[in-house]
């Protein structure tokens, strides 16, 4: 069953720069019309097959107010589609490494090896919130939670 795990990012919760950098420098290789964001955004709608609302998820914090949740952990919480994550970063990280200049991924990471870890340099604030998750069964979500993180965490080893 598709559903998404929902991971308190604490009170200090920001987007993932470097995440929304990749889509967008996975949309300055697309042809066509709109901001690199978008033509990136839409190159990886049209090839996964999901919702622009999920591929937002994977870089920003939403503020979920419902419950008295908030009140212990924040009004921050990462989304994370737990079909559709693990999926989305393997094609983002592979669009990297056989369609981006290197210099580009220079420029964002320095002087790295393409794939070395890019998973950890792009979701590693999300992995630690999904692992929170699933040690503390918040809302009930620990299966869920379990295999999600075992997913993301299985992407290194395919590079």
């Amino acid at each position: 069953m598709e559903e998404y795990v929902i991971a308190p990012a604490g009170a200090n919760a920001k987007q993932s720069i470097e995440l929304r950098k990749c889509i967008e420098l996975i949309g300055s290789t697309q042809p066509g019309k709109g901001s690199d964001y978008a033509k990136g955004r839409n190159y990886l709608r049209s090839r996964i097959g999901c919702s622009g609302a999920c591929i937002k998820h994977l870089f920003k914090p939403i503020i979920k107010l419902v419950g008295r949740d908030f009140e212990r952990h924040g009004i921050y919480v990462y989304k994370c589609h737990d079909v559709f994550a693990p999926v989305l970063l393997r094609k983002i990280i592979n669009e990297l490494i056989e369609n981006v200049a290197r210099a580009d991924i220079e420029v964002l990471w320095g002087n790295i090896e393409p794939g070395q870890l890019y998973i950890n340099l792009l979701f590693w604030k999300q992995m630690d919130a999904i692992a929170w998750t699933r040690d503390n069964n918040y809302l009930d979500q620990y299966e869920c939670a379990k295999e999600l993180w075992n997913d993301l965490n299985s992407i290194n080893d395919k590079f």
